[in-house]
């Protein structure tokens, strides 16, 4: 094989996500999985969708921030649900702390078979957060109720 060749198809190589394997300078390794390939993959077509596949499989760092960014949510809206469960019932706002928490910990190990150590971290449920959220939720639906009612219809007959 001329230089000049073997200069193209190592530039070809690249631009898809690929080198010469150490190994076998004749065959292709993909750089993301560090598998090497045949020589009928060194086509550019099957070289480029391995090199989607991988890179689909892959995480970004957008996507990581995303994910983290969204399992936040959640414990956060797992902890506004519970207190409101905790206003409605009566019960003292720490029981958050002291039986709820507890139990998730059980379920998520004996059900799922998972630490639930990350997971709990993540609903917060201390005695002055339930009772921060149940009194952000009151004053909402104190301030809905307000306006819900300057706009009907009987404040118009006034």
């Amino acid at each position: 094989m001329s230089e000049a060749k073997k200069t193209i198809q190592c530039g070809l190589y690249i631009k898809y996500g690929f080198i010469q394997s150490r190994t076998n300078l004749s065959s292709p390794m993909c750089l993301i999985c560090q598998k090497t390939f045949s020589n009928e993959t060194m086509k550019p077509s099957r070289l480029l969708d391995n090199f989607n596949k991988m890179n689909s499989a892959q995480p970004t760092l957008s996507m990581l921030f995303s994910a983290a960014s969204e399992q936040d949510n959640d414990g956060l809206r797992a902890s506004y649900n519970i207190s409101l469960l905790t206003a409605k019932t009566g019960k003292p706002h720490t029981i958050g702390e002291d039986l709820i928490l507890p139990t998730i910990k059980e379920v998520i190990t004996t059900v799922l078979h998972k630490l639930a150590a990350d997971i709990i971290r993540k609903i917060p449920l201390s005695n002055s957060s339930v009772q921060r959220r149940i009194y952000e939720m009151a004053e909402n639906i104190e301030e809905s109720l307000c306006n819900h009612l300057k706009t009907s219809i009987f404040n118009s007959m006034g």
